[in-house]
């Protein structure tokens, strides 16, 4: 894709051509065929040219003409041959006496029939009541939203970095080093179907390593600076991400500020909705709404912290209550995969059992067999090997499907050797050196390691006459990536 770019005219060639450097600068430059400049081009002269990038150079594909005054366009007269008659018409009859009225329709058979005498008082018969369903309970909490980074480091990061590292940099922020890597795969394929030579790919990926500690503490910054805006409304799992990859922040005054008051903030919020965790898990079991005070049950806003003793209990109680011999089987169905996640999953039993167990309630236990050990125990059913591992439903805002682009492939294979790239979004990342336990099961807490990352270093840009002649970039179109 062609970019503009402003350059001065610095020779003329025997060949014909023209040599020019950036304007302004003594690189990036090269040379141009005449025939693409004006007829009165001189040494010295500085144009708006269309150049595309490549890995080997670049090159000059069109030069804009010399801004000018702007001529008035001839303007065409458009006549209307349009009457002046109304657009709407509309006519009014009078409605038809019951004599007149056409009964040829089935519908009006119907209207002609003579009507019983109408019910009054208490002739009426008594309609059937249905017993009222408990109120849900309504927790005040402020509406959520979701995190929306600008680009205002990251644009200003790239724009500090010479012209010829730019479409590196962009290409990092696509996919990091791996996207750097197939784009000098591509590059280097094109280059030997035209029958020229492959350019090495050592410098620039010296050059890309360089720059992806810059990159990304720009990205955070961005992030970090979104997330502050939001403090108290952001949701907390694009705060725990931010929070939890602070360590790409800068070693300035003013980034180590933002990442305490993020910090705080997260502390603060966390305490709140776990607060208010608490509130709502007690209002639906105080109106015996059993499966929703199950399914909360096991999302506490603190990871790993276990219920109450008095709540716990209360839970225990509920769901036993719930699983009855008179209990439908859509109401067994229904406790029984909200019990599959709950912290208190094992220690629930039916308070009376059914004779017959209906096949779905057979299915649902097989299915979750391995999460209600005792239930299944009490029938005697195994678990069913071919059934889909179960998962715990995630309340997450649903999101459109990206757009795929017609020409790209199915699958997107990482070059081997490279390192995968690491999203600094991850919803689910641990915060601080806290570990990670699942709340579904307190007894057996799955504890992951903290990720370390390496601290962030500045490192200069090396200034190599080499690297800066070869390293120009790979192309910005990423159908493949």
């Amino acid at each position: 894709m062609p970019r503009r770019i402003d350059i001065e005219l610095t020779s003329a060639q025997a060949d014909g051509s023209w040599t020019w450097r950036a304007a302004g600068a003594k690189a990036p430059k090269g040379s141009v065929a005449a025939t693409l400049l004006p007829p009165a081009a001189k040494v010295g002269d500085v144009l708006r040219v269309d150049a595309e990038f490549f890995v080997d150079g670049i090159s000059i594909v069109g030069v804009l003409p010399p801004k000018g005054a702007r001529e008035q366009p001839e303007l065409l007269e458009f006549i209307s041959t349009a009457k002046d008659e109304p657009l709407v018409t509309s006519t009014l009859t009078s409605r038809q006496s019951e004599g007149d009225r056409p009964r040829g329709n089935r519908g009006d058979s119907t209207r002609d029939k003579p009507r019983g005498p109408r019910r009054e008082g208490n002739d009426r018969p008594p309609q059937r009541t249905r017993p009222e369903a408990p109120a849900i309970p309504v927790i005040d909490r402020p509406k959520t939203k979701r995190l929306k980074a600008g680009k205002a480091h990251r644009s200003a990061m790239i724009a500090a970095l010479p012209a010829e590292q730019h479409p590196i940099a962009d290409q990092i922020v696509l996919g990091g080093l791996p996207a750097v890597r197939l784009a000098i795969t591509k590059q280097n394929a094109e280059r030997t179907a035209a029958g020229e030579a492959a350019i090495p790919s050592g410098p620039l990926l010296q050059l890309a390593e360089k720059l992806v500690p810059k990159v990304r503490t720009a990205e955070w910054r961005d992030r970090a600076e979104a997330a502050h805006r939001d403090l108290d409304v952001l949701d907390l799992r694009d705060l725990r991400s931010v929070v939890s990859t602070a360590a790409a922040a800068g070693r300035d005054e003013e980034s180590q500020a933002l990442v305490r008051d993020l910090q705080a903030g997260l502390t603060a919020r966390v305490e709140a909705e776990h607060t208010a965790w608490l509130t709502e898990l007690i209002a639906n079991l105080d109106v015996g709404r059993i499966v929703r005070a199950l399914r909360l049950s096991s999302h506490p806003p603190k990871a790993g912290w276990p219920l109450p003793p008095e709540l716990a209990s209360r839970l225990i109680d509920g769901a036993g209550a719930a699983l009855t011999a008179e209990a439908p089987p859509d109401r067994w169905v229904a406790v029984l995969d909200a019990l599959a996640f709950a912290p208190v999953r094992d220690k629930v039993i039916p308070v009376s059992l059914p004779k017959e167990l209906h096949p779905d309630v057979r299915a649902t236990i097989a299915r979750l067999a391995t999460r209600i050990p005792k239930i299944a125990g009490i029938y005697e059913i195994t678990p069913d090997r071919s059934a889909p591992r179960p998962k715990t439903e995630r309340r997450r805002p649903k999101k459109a499907p990206a757009k795929k682009p017609a020409d790209a492939p199915a699958t997107s294979d990482t070059p081997v050797g490279d390192a995968p790239a690491i999203d600094a979004a991850t919803p689910e990342a641990p915060v601080g050196d806290a570990p990670v336990i699942d709340a579904a099961t307190p007894e057996a807490p799955v504890i992951e390691a903290p990720v370390v990352e390496a601290p962030v270093i500045e490192a200069p840009v090396v200034e190599d006459q080499v690297v800066a002649d070869q390293v120009v970039a790979a192309p910005i179109t990423t159908a493949e990536e």
